[in-house]
């Protein structure tokens, strides 16, 4: 079996980290904080 990623999986990872680091992290604690369900940002991830 070959586990090693395709270059279009390769660059979909890169894509999701990439928006994960932006529009997640920054305002992960505050929405933990604030118990906010940031359904906007989950609608963007789904594009």
């Amino acid at each position: 079996m070959n586990f090693k990623l395709s270059s279009e999986q390769t660059a979909f990872r890169n894509m999701a980290r990439e928006f994960a680091a932006n529009e997640f992290a920054p305002h992960a604690a505050e929405w933990d904080r604030n118990k906010i369900f940031p359904v906007e940002t989950l609608r963007m991830a789904g594009e």
